[in-house]
C-alpha cells in the first residue's frame, strides 16, 4: 500500500514580546494544508505512563488548528486509506527530549498501528538520497559490549545471509567482535557470505575496519556514554560509544553489569567515518543513543551527515530489547529494499519499516520498550537502485521535473476543462518521451524525488 506522510516541523518563530518561542507548523501533507506556525509547549509531558504522556502530547498538537485538521483527517480515514506516516521535523533542540513515539490517539498508540508509523527528521535534511547496490548488500555489525553477549544478534544477522531475500540482494555480512561466542558463530558460517574480524585494538583501527567493509547497513552494539558537561570534552565528543576488547572480555566475561569496555568512539569521529562510507541505514543499538540528556543526540548527529536513516535508543535498554529489535528489524529492512527495487520509483518509507519491530517489542505487556527505538531521517526521501543510473540523462531529468510540476498543479487546483485537457496532453507527451529514453538505456524512469521541481512547495 502506498505510504503518504504528514511532516510537522517543531522549530522557533518570532514573538514580539519575548523574542523567539517554540512553534509548530504543518510542513508537508497529502492534503492542501495550512502552513502557518503556532506556539508550541516543549516541556516534557508530566505523565507517569506512556499513555498519559502520549495523550498530553496529542492534546498539545490539537491546540494548533492546522495540525488538528491534519490529524483529524489522518486518524479519521477509513481503514483502506493509504498509510500516513507521521514525521516530526526536529528543528528545535528541546524537541528531542519529547517522547513523540508515545503519541496516543483515540485509544491507540500511533506508532503501534501500521497505518500511522512515527519517525523524526533531523534538523537539516537532504531532499533525497539514492543508494545503489550493484548486486551486493553489505551489512557490518560491531558486536562487542562488555557485560552483554552479542550472540543472539549475531545469529539473527547470520540468518539473513542465506535467506531467500538475502540471496536475492547479495547480502554479505562482516562481524567485528571480541566476544569468543560471537567470533565462533561467525567463523562457522559460510565464508563466502561472512567475514569475521577480531575487535581492533583502538577506536581508530575500528573505524578503519568499518570503512574498509563499505557498509550499506551498519549495526553497532556497544555501550552508550554521555560524560557530564564539566568533563572538559568538546561538545561534539560528549557522546561516545564504548566497546569491549578481548582483554575486557577475559576480565569480565559477560556477567559484569558495571563493565563498559576500553575502546571508545567519540561522536565526531563516528560521524566522519559514517559520512565516508555512505550507508543507507545505521542502527546504534546502545543505551541512550537517541537520548537528549548530556549533550548532542548521537543518532541525530549521525543523521545530519546525510545518512538516510539512523535508529538510536531513547533510554537505558535491556539486551533482550536489542536482541528482539535486531531479529525483527533486518528481515523487514531486506524485504522493504527488495520490494522497493521492484517498483518504478524505488522509494522506501523508513517509519513503516519499523512497524513490525515495534509490534514485536510491544508483545511484552510489562514493558514499554516499543517506544525506545527512535528513527531519524537524514534525507526526506530514500531511493534504492539495483544498478547505477546512466548519468547522461540531464535533459530528460529536466523533462521529468516539468512533468511532475504539471502533475502536481493538475491534482492540486480546480482548472477550467480546456486547460486541463491541454495540461493532460502535455503530460502524456512528456511521459512518452521520457519512457522511450530510459527504456533505450534499459533503466526505469527515475522517481519524482530525483527530478528538479520548480513548483513544489518547500
Amino acid at each position: 500500500m502506498t505510504t503518504q506522510r504528514i511532516v510537522l516541523a517543531i522549530e522557533e518563530m518570532p514573538d514580539g514580546s519575548v523574542g523567539r518561542v517554540p512553534s509548530i507548523r504543518v510542513e508537508e501533507s497529502p492534503r492542501a494544508a495550512d502552513y502557518l506556525s503556532g506556539r508550541f509547549d516543549l516541556a516534557p509531558p508530566a505523565g507517569s505512563t506512556p499513555r498519559d504522556r502520549g495523550t498530553e502530547l496529542y492534546t498539545r498538537l490539537r491546540d494548533h488548528p492546522p495540525v488538528c485538521t491534519e490529524l483529524d483527517a489522518a486518524f479519521g480515514a477509513v481503514a483502506t486509506a493509504p498509510t500516513e506516516a507521521l514525521y516530526f521535523h526536529i528543528r528545535h533542540p528541546n524537541a528531542h527530549a519529547l517522547s513523540w513515539e508515545e503519541l496516543y490517539v483515540n485509544g491507540d498508540f500511533c506508532t503501534l498501528n501500521p497505518r500511522w508509523p512515527v519517525g523524526r527528521m533531523a534538523r537539516e535534511t537532504t531532499p533525497s538520497a539514492l543508494r545503489t547496490l550493484n548486486g551486493r548488500l553489505n551489512i557490518v555489525a560491531v558486536l562487542s559490549a562488555a557485560g552483554r553477549s552479542g550472540l543472539a544478534q549475531a545469529r539473527s544477522l547470520l540468518s539473513l545471509v542465506h535467506s531467500t531475500v538475502g540471496e536475492q540482494l547479495g547480502v554479505h555480512l562482516t562481524i567485528i567482535s571480541a566476544e569468543d561466542a560471537v567470533l565462533a558463530a561467525a567463523r562457522a558460517a559460510d565464508p563466502a557470505g561472512v567475514t569475521t574480524i577480531e575487535m581492533p585494538i583502538d577506536g581508530t583501527a575500528l573505524l578503519a575496519a568499518i570503512k574498509a567493509a563499505e557498509p550499506h547497513i551498519l549495526h553497532i552494539f556497544g555501550h552508550g556514554s554521555a560524560p557530564g558537561a564539566d568533563s572538559g570534552m568538546p561538545l561534539g565528543d560528549m557522546r561516545t560509544l564504548v566497546f569491549a576488547s578481548a582483554a575486557d572480555f577475559l576480565a569480565t566475561g559477560t556477567a559484569d553489569d558495571t563493565a563498559t569496555g576500553s575502546i571508545s568512539l567519540h561522536l565526531s569521529h563516528l560521524v566522519r567515518a559514517v559520512q565516508g562510507v555512505n550507508p543507507l541505514l545505521v542502527f546504534l543499538a546502545a543505551c541512550e543513543t537517541a537520548g537528549a540528556a548530556g549533550g548532542p543526540v548521537l543518532a541525530h548527529e549521525v543523521a545530519l551527515g546525510a545518512v538516510p536513516a539512523v535508529i538510536g535508543m531513547r533510554r537505558l535498554v535491556d539486551v533482550r530489547t536489542v536482541n528482539s529489535a535486531t531479529a525483527t528489524l533486518y528481515p523487514a529492512v531486506l524485504d522493504s529494499i527488495n520490494a522497493a527495487l521492484a517498483t518504478v520509483d524505488g522509494r522506501l518509507d523508513w517509519a513503516s519499516v519499523l512497524s513490525g519491530t515495534r509490534a514485536a517489542l510491544a508483545g511484552d505487556p510489562n514493558s514499554d520498550s516499543w517506544a525506545d527505538p527512535v528513527l531519524y531521517l537524514g534525507s526526506r526521501d530514500f531511493v534504492v537502485r539495483s544498478t547505477a543510473d546512466n548519468t547522461d540523462t540531464v535533459s530528460y531529468l529536466g523533462l521529468l521535473g516539468e512533468r511532475n510540476d504539471l502533475s502536481v498543479y493538475l491534482n492540486a487546483n480546480t482548472i477550467e476543462a480546456g486547460l486541463r485537457l491541454r495540461i493532460s496532453a502535455r503530460i502524456a507527451e512528456l511521459d512518452a518521451a521520457i519512457a522511450a529514453h530510459f527504456a533505450g538505456l534499459g533503466m526505469p524512469v527515475p522517481p519524482p524525488t530525483l527530478a528538479p521541481q520548480t513548483g513544489a512547495r518547500q
